[in-house]
């Protein structure tokens, strides 16, 4: 149930407070108030009525997307991919499908379009399907390589005079090979010559060096404290856990109400060194260590593996099966970590163009990009946003070139970029409140909670989507 279609904001300039902060990410020059920012001192249900699929300026919000996807009276059904036949289903009540739309496909291979094409429709009056096979060229697939063909539906004049022609109307995906999630080949990392990796260690700096590289270990926490590549710092701070998020408008009343908990808020920072063990053999450095979440009653081992080359490979598990019934679950299972200014352009290859998250994933995979601003999804009170989930691979960039790529092992990440931390988005009630870092806050996770939305005054996201007693890596 959609309770509202947009934001019921009332526009107004920023306060005169607040003019350095214009033109800095999602602050403009006028803002949407709502509930308590006329009349602080009468009842006001706050930003209640800011929950719109799109904002009080008509800007679609991520889940006007998703519910495109699922109201979409175009469906198709797999029969046999690999041979391009599928079953088509027209649920519109009186009009042939092929009167109003036209059809299209495409092939990618790891995003990349490879093949194009266009098939007539056959007459599939309302109400009922019909078969389609596509000519589909041979292409010989890499092992190293995942394929999905995506159809896409778009309108032809007839459809309406209020939409113009070629609009999106629907799409469906399919996979034709699968990603091939792989470890980083140790063979290639012999490549590099070993002999060129040393380790030292000043106070509680394990220092490894490296023909073009440079990483900084705290040798009492395990965590990776500086990363530098030829010369280049690419990270401020390495891995660290995270398990919480800014609320979202559906997290609040669920916390308040116990169904949430809060108390994962602060977990990681009672964290307690349980050991840490470090070793450098054949060129590899190891370092692995165990904490215990005594708040919470869990423990996680953070590890990482750096290569001749460079490459690291992190590691999180995380163990929650003593932890108490009504201490509920973190809202993230993950990690952050800080990137210096400068590296502004993010490319990612997962679920796109819109956030996306696990109860939310309703958008189309495939490579997209855009600068760390640009993930940010402006809503009326600072919250957890801009999410990309299914993510096979993603980098963040200089405009120079210079940057890293964070690949998925084993299975898909969870990623976001933002340049607020989740302190300040939690005690702001407007973004122009919010305090901006200089540094991008990266966050690498396995999930999160699910947004939830079956109402907004208390039910928590549907089970499936909330994480489990167990160990998660």
């Amino acid at each position: 149930f959609i309770w509202d279609w947009m934001d019921q904001g009332l526009r107004e300039d920023v306060p005169a407070a607040y003019h350095a902060k214009k033109g800095s990410g999602p602050v403009g020059e006028t803002f949407f108030a709502y509930g308590g920012w006329h009349a602080p001192d009468r009842h006001h249900d706050g930003n209640f009525c800011m929950n719109g699929l799109l904002g009080a300026d008509s800007e679609p919000h991520p889940g006007l997307f998703a519910v495109k996807n699922i109201y979409s009276n175009i469906k198709v059904r797999a029969i046999d991919v690999q041979q391009g036949k599928f079953l088509l289903e027209n649920n519109y009540d009186f009009t042939a499908l092929d009167e109003i739309v036209e059809a299209e496909w495409t092939v990618t291979e790891n995003g990349s379009e490879i093949a194009f094409g266009r098939f007539d429709l056959p007459q599939i009056l309302p109400g009922s399907s019909a078969s389609v096979s596509l000519e589909l060229p041979k292409i010989k697939k890499r092992k190293d390589s995942e394929y999905l063909l995506t159809f896409y539906f778009r309108t032809k004049p007839l459809y309406s005079e209020l939409v113009k022609p070629g609009h999106e109307l629907a799409f469906a995906q399919f996979t034709m090979q699968p990603f091939p999630y792989r470890v980083t080949s140790i063979a290639e990392a012999k490549k590099t010559d070993w002999s060129k990796v040393s380790l030292r260690r000043e106070d509680q700096h394990l220092i490894l060096s490296g023909q073009q590289f440079e990483a900084v270990f705290n040798a009492y926490s395990g965590h990776l404290m500086t990363y530098s590549h030829n010369g280049v710092r690419l990270l401020e701070k390495g891995p660290s856990v995270d398990l919480w998020r800014a609320y979202t408008d559906n997290d609040k009343v669920p916390i308040e109400s116990g169904k949430y908990n809060a108390i994962w808020r602060d977990a990681e920072k009672y964290g307690e060194v349980q050991d840490v063990d470090y070793e450098l053999e054949d060129g590899v450095f190891s370092i692995r260590a165990n904490y215990s979440l005594p708040t919470v009653k869990a423990a996680y081992c953070l590890s990482h593996k750096v290569y001749a080359n460079g490459r690291i490979k992190v590691a999180l598990t995380l163990d929650l099966g003593e932890t108490p019934q009504n201490q509920c679950f973190p809202h993230r299972i993950g990690t952050k970590l800080l990137v210096p200014e400068g590296f502004e352009h993010l490319e990612w290859y997962g679920y796109g163009p819109q956030a996306t998250y696990p109860d939310r994933l309703l958008a189309r995979i495939g490579a997209f990009s855009g600068t760390v601003d640009e993930q940010w999804v402006n809503y009326s009170r600072p919250q957890e946003n801009g999410n990309k989930c299914g993510v096979r691979w993603f980098t963040l960039k200089r405009p120079d070139g210079a940057g890293f790529r964070v690949c998925a092992i084993e299975k898909p990440l969870s990623t976001g970029v933002r340049h607020y931390s989740t302190e300040t988005m939690e005690a702001s009630d407007y973004p122009f409140q919010m305090e901006r870092t200089d540094s991008i806050i990266l966050n690498i996770d396995h999930t999160q909670l699910g947004l939830g939305g079956n109402d907004s005054w208390g039910s928590t996201a549907l089970p499936t989507y909330l994480p489990n007693r167990g160990e998660y890596t």
